[in-house]
């Protein structure tokens, strides 16, 4: 991840004065970065199943350790963005938000963002 992005996300956060991120935040972003323009990002139907009121949830809920975001070759098209929550303890994975993208660079440029902005929260 570039210091770029880091600086980015910190911008962004900044410009919004945003003391602790939510689920919400992270949707805007996605959105204010066009990444949902391509196929599809948004959260993830389980996630939103689990969470009735998901997007008011701190990223970094009291059992949350860290936030994941990666990119993954789809099975048979495309490119797949993963923003995953890890519990502490159990080392449980959740599956928050997934975006698909037709382009390698758009899903390593979201993944790499995306990442920059739930690191550059916890400062």
């Amino acid at each position: 991840m570039s210091e770029s992005h880091f600086e980015k996300a910190r911008q962004w956060l900044r410009a919004r004065n945003i003391q602790r991120l939510t689920w919400e935040d992270v949707d805007a972003f996605i959105r204010d970065q066009e990444f949902d323009r391509d196929e599809y990002f948004e959260s993830h139907t389980v996630f939103r199943h689990h969470h009735a009121d998901w997007q008011k949830e701190f990223v970094y809920a009291d059992h949350v350790r860290w936030i994941a975001v990666y990119w993954v070759v789809g099975g048979s098209e495309g490119y797949y963005v993963h923003v995953e929550t890890r519990e502490c303890e159990t080392q449980k994975a959740e599956l928050a938000f997934l975006g698909k993208f037709w382009d390698v660079a758009r899903a390593e440029q979201a993944a790499n963002m995306l990442q920059a902005l739930v690191n550059a929260a916890t400062w």
